[in-house]
């Protein structure tokens, strides 16, 4: 992670409590999106999320296979599922899933892969 920090991107959320969540990019890599108990069904992960795809026309995350509720989370917020890995990038060496997001360039929003 700190590498990614060094050379990528990172955008730190605060609330009144201190950090809520933060993301780690590095180019249209999501390396952690991470939000906190008190401050998830706030809009605060969706927020991240929305910065990251200003500059981008994709982003690429993995998550975790047995992970639904962030699949789901990803899915509203226009990533598709595009492949299947059997953990061998992620620390835990569990299957995951890459999920990828573009920009729809016929309107500039958000949307599935054309």
């Amino acid at each position: 992670m700190l590498q990614v920090i060094r050379r990528g991107w990172v955008r730190v959320a605060f609330d009144a409590q201190g950090p809520a969540g933060f993301i780690a990019r590095d180019g249209q890599c999501i390396h952690a999106l991470y939000v906190h108990p008190r401050a998830r069904g706030t809009g605060l992960g969706r927020a991240l999320l929305d910065q990251a795809k200003i500059d981008q026309p994709r982003l690429i995350l993995w998550v975790l296979a047995d992970n639904r509720p962030a699949r789901g989370f990803y899915a509203r917020q226009g990533f598709v599922e595009a492949g299947q890995g059997r953990g061998q990038g992620n620390d835990e060496n569990l299957p995951d899933i890459r999920m990828v997001w573009h920009a729809r360039a016929d309107t500039g929003r958000q949307g599935d892969p054309a």
